[in-house]
């Protein structure tokens, strides 16, 4: 403990702020959004705003200017935590076809464990990865990064469509660097039950979920609410999309299989519904 606040104090210098204690590490189209509202209703927590500040997703985190500008969005914070929410944190890019050229200057694990130490807490919500593809690429098409004649599964590998659902390698170098304050969460929970997530949440925190004001906390948890909050930045209605067939489902899950084992094995849980081909061909499949 003290040597990691010691280095903490060696590289911030007299950069002014405080750094947070809390992170929501990813992944996209997840949950994080309603997380980070959610985070935030407890009296004992704020949350940056903006949301997403993807400070320790880029190299230069030891810039002066650069954690001068990050710490400041913690700086008036007084509660027990301060937190932010960046949805590509626990992207662990390699040399896989899917992914990106890694950055070896940069290791957001790493990043997070040097600079914030022993007392940082770590959620990272986990979909099925199939699903998150597909809501993943009508996200960029949405934003105007991919066009809709694009290949879902070999177009824009920086992008992270395919290559952020990896959850197995990605989840297994986060907790081989920081252990047990990596705390994974699955989407399927949240859709079916957030109350019960948001209890696990404020658990692992040693928070009382009822310091929430019953307003926010039956709004939080209103089921129309959550699906709002976990699809916010999904496409709206009318918007286009991708045209996914069987076989590209096919392929997806081929690409995951042996990844879903691997987080499988890393959280001792089973995900029978990643792998059910006909039931993400149900809910995927949009086209002949």
């Amino acid at each position: 403990m003290f040597v990691g606040a010691l280095l903490r104090c060696r590289t911030v210098g007299t950069v002014n702020g405080q750094w947070p204690n809390l992170i929501v590490g990813g992944t996209q189209k997840a949950g994080t959004t309603w997380l980070h509202r959610a985070l935030d209703a407890h009296p004992d927590v704020e949350m940056s705003s903006p949301k997403e500040l993807y400070y320790f997703g880029k190299p230069d985190v030891d810039d002066p200017d650069r954690q001068a500008w990050y710490r400041e969005h913690f700086s008036s914070m007084t509660t027990r935590y301060r937190g932010e929410a960046t949805s590509n944190y626990l992207w662990r890019k390699t040399d896989a076809p899917s992914s990106p050229k890694p950055d070896d200057r940069n290791d957001t694990a790493r990043s997070i464990r040097r600079l914030l130490g022993d007392d940082v807490v770590v959620f990272v919500l986990l979909r099925s990865p199939v699903e998150r593809a597909v809501a993943g690429a009508n996200h960029q098409l949405t934003m105007g990064r991919l066009g809709a004649d694009d290949d879902i599964i070999t177009s824009a590998p920086p992008l992270g469509v395919v290559d952020l659902g990896f959850y197995g390698r990605h989840v297994e170098h986060w907790l081989d660097v920081l252990g047990e304050q990596v705390v994974p969460l699955i989407f399927d929970d949240l859709a079916s039950d957030p109350g019960g997530v948001l209890e696990h949440v404020c658990s692992r925190l040693d928070l009382d979920i009822a310091a929430i004001p019953v307003e926010q906390r039956d709004e939080i948890l209103r089921p129309t609410h959550t699906r709002a909050q976990i699809r916010q930045s999904r496409d709206v209605q009318d918007a286009p999309t991708f045209t996914v067939r069987r076989r590209d489902v096919e392929h997806l899950l081929e690409l995951y299989r042996d990844d879903i084992e691997l987080l499988e094995s890393l959280l001792g849980r089973r995900f029978e519904d990643w792998t059910n081909l006909d039931g993400l061909a149900e809910a995927l499949v949009n086209a002949d």
